[in-house]
């Protein structure tokens, strides 16, 4: 059976990918999530910025705020930054994350040692205990992996492999990636997805560019090592490569995977041999207990069918390398140093840039947050989290929701009848905040204190048995996508519904005794953002229940376009590392999201006001905190092969753009910093752009 590695969440709105063959993405994938990605440094202790909640000693104002806004905001705090040595990005979430997985810690120490009052804290304690027992990791080698490594090797048929590597459990595990979601013409029910292969280096430029060439030096380096550690002679490394690059070249792009309508493409199963034919669909389908599906949904179309053209034409011993090679990458992590440490060189310090592994208890928390997440979150709101701070956020959001509407309302290029749709979309938004309503049942899974490998094989197992078990019944819409105990927030679209975990909810994000302004600024903000995701350039696609679904007329859809476009051309100016530009058409969606958060935002801080007048603290009028707080969110210092990584799916723009890119927009800004004619951030009034 092939293992999942951990998924790893930096920026709060969506876990990267859990790497493996065909690739399970199960509940982290209900939807096509989006939320915001926060980067930014904080104070571990929020003291250190006093009740205004904002960082004066951070701001350079040696810098024109209408020549740079986010060094303005953030200048004397950027050269403090100092990135950990065991992580790739210092942020507000990071730090927060931080905070959390200490929080986490706390609480499987208890389960550990037997103090643990959850329903699940017996099994939460023996996988942490699993995890934190290197010695015992050391001393089993590669004996977790032989009996597949043997079953593969022993593969007679590309058919017999596929089989295979799906894993007598069910597991899926193939040349493409294999989800059960929402179906995008009805989320009421379920739809077995096929996406375009997961491929072994982060994305397909790092095979089609020069710009990446060291990496795949470090990747075919990588291969061999790990290949020859169980046994090759000669691993055939080029091979390898090659087929992967392939597969690459026929890859869609980030951008053009954002589509909802080029990405919905339901075929019948029994056509899928004459639609993409020299891949054996029905083994990989029946290896996955998914035997007797009449239809699937193709996402990247045109990519499967060239793929399982690629996978017709490459040699089965090829094939049998490469899926050997691919699941001892995946399972590296858990298993002994001989696997692990060339893992954590190839995948942590030459991608990521990371210079030093995490602590034992760190990679343990991951392990229990990716794996038993409903049980840590049960535990971490029972102690962390107060029902106060739920209907005090819950109120804030109830304020954000009627100033969209009033946007939605005041939108003078809408006609009435999609005005109409688009206030009852608003209106079926489902918010939830902290904790979620159910929590999955861990009960029939089996975790012993002393097989961390098996207990990820069993766990990993018995969320795709929930998933296949549950495709034909109807779509179970209470479900979160990430537990209470991650700083995050995020819009699951098949369910118009914006979630804001518990973790979040605390400084520098939300603070119940800090001004309005800078919460506002912040917790609003994102509120906003998550809301207006509902009404980005995707989410506009779909109807109050989630459905893929044209409820604009032309010229409206025509009217919103224009300044998506608009925002396009802005961002694609931007260079984030020399050589390196923003991709507008891939960020265009958080881009529009970040400039309707901020907009809604400062539209329900002004709303609260009533008839009064903001009260100026700190020399700094009402307005200039809420923009401040705003910037201060993305302080932020990332290492450069992260960024580089990031450049080629992340669809949010980098940190000092979400600041840059979106205030010069705002007409509050220049009036709240007197930014004039002159300015480098200084855009003429009928150029801003408009969307919401």
């Amino acid at each position: 059976m092939t293992i999942n590695r951990v998924p790893t969440v930096d920026r709060g709105f969506k876990s990267a990918a859990r790497r493996c063959l065909f690739r399970f993405a199960g509940a982290l994938a209900l939807a096509a999530m989006s939320g915001v990605a926060c980067a930014g440094q904080v104070p571990r202790d929020p003291a250190d910025i006093g009740a205004l909640g904002i960082d004066l000693s951070g701001m350079d104002q040696s810098v024109a705020p209408g020549n740079d806004f986010y060094r303005y905001a953030n200048g004397r705090g950027l050269g403090r930054l100092v990135i950990p040595s065991d992580q790739v990005v210092l942020s507000p979430f990071t730090v927060l994350a931080d905070r959390s997985g200490e929080q986490v810690r706390k609480l499987a120490d208890d389960a550990a040692a037997g103090r643990g009052s959850s329903r699940d804290a017996d099994k939460l304690g023996k996988l942490y205990r699993s995890s934190l027992d290197r010695a015992r990791v050391e001393a089993l080698g590669a004996r977790p992996i032989k009996s597949e490594m043997r079953r593969i090797l022993g593969a007679r048929s590309k058919a017999a492999l596929i089989q295979v590597i799906g894993g007598a459990s069910g597991l899926p595990s193939s040349a493409f990636e294999l989800m059960i979601q929402p179906d995008p013409s009805d989320t009421n029910r379920y739809a077995v997805m096929i996406r375009q292969p997961v491929l072994g280096l982060p994305d397909r430029d790092y095979y089609l560019t020069d710009r990446y060439h060291s990496e795949r030096a470090a990747y075919a380096r990588y291969i061999a090592q790990i290949l020859t550690g169980v046994g090759f002679d000669r691993p055939p490394v080029a091979a390898i490569i090659r087929f992967e690059t392939r597969e690459a070249e026929v890859s869609w792009p980030a951008a053009e995977r954002r589509d909802p309508l080029k990405t919905y493409n339901p075929v019948r199963t029994a056509d899928l041999p004459r639609i993409a034919p020299g891949f054996p669909w029905r083994d990989a389908l029946r290896s996955c207990g998914l035997a007797g599906t009449q239809t699937v949904v193709l996402t990247d179309k045109s990519a499967i069918v060239k793929t399982a053209a690629i996978f017709a034409t490459t040699d089965l011993a090829t094939l049998k390398a490469w899926a050997l090679f691919r699941m001892i990458d995946n399972a590296a992590p858990y298993l002994s140093s001989a696997f692990a440490d060339p893992s954590f060189e190839f995948r942590d310090r030459t991608l990521g840039g990371v210079q030093s592994r995490q602590p034992r208890w760190k990679q343990a928390v991951d392990l229990l947050n990716a794996y038993m997440s409903d049980a840590v979150g049960r535990a971490y709101v029972e102690k962390y989290f107060s029902p106060e701070r739920k209907r005090t956020v819950e109120t804030l959001v109830d304020n954000l929701r009627g100033a969209m509407g009033r946007r939605i309302e005041g939108a003078a290029w809408m006609s009435a009848g999609t005005k109409a749709k688009a206030l009852q979309k608003l209106d079926a938004l489902r918010v939830e905040v902290g904790y979620p309503d159910k929590w999955r049942d861990y009960r029939a899974v089996s975790i012993s204190q002393s097989d961390l490998y098996g207990n990820i094989e069993r766990l990993q197992a018995a969320d795709w048995k929930h998933q296949v078990a549950r495709r034909n019944g109807p779509v179970d819409k209470t479900e979160w996508a990430l537990g209470p105990q991650f700083a995050t927030a995020y819009n699951i679209s098949a369910f118009n519904k914006i979630v804001f975990p518990a973790a979040i909810l605390q400084p520098p994000f939300f603070n119940p005794a800090a001004d309005a302004a800078v919460n506002y600024g912040a917790i609003g903000a994102v509120i906003g953002h998550e809301i207006t995701h509902s009404f980005d350039d995707k989410g506009r696609r779909l109807d109050p229940s989630g459905r893929l679904r044209d409820w604009w007329t032309a010229a409206d859809a025509a009217h919103f376009e224009a300044p998506a476009r608009q925002l396009i051309e802005q961002y694609s100016n931007y260079e984030v590392l020399p050589g390196l530009k923003v991709n507008g058409s891939l960020t265009v969606g958080e881009n529009i999201a970040d400039l309707g958060g901020v907009l809604v935002a400062l539209d329900a801080y002004h709303n609260s006001l009533g008839t009064r007048s903001a009260a100026v603290i700190a020399g700094l009028t009402g307005d200039q905190r809420f923009f401040l707080s705003w910037a201060q969110l993305w302080r932020s210092k990332r290492r450069e092969q992260f960024i580089n990584q990031m450049a080629g799916f992340d669809p949010h723009a980098p940190d000092q753009f979400r600041v840059n890119g979106v205030l010069p927009n705002i007409d509050a800004w220049y009036e709240a910093f007197g930014v004039e004619r002159g300015d480098a951030l200084y855009v003429a009034l009928d150029r801003r752009i408009r969307v919401w």
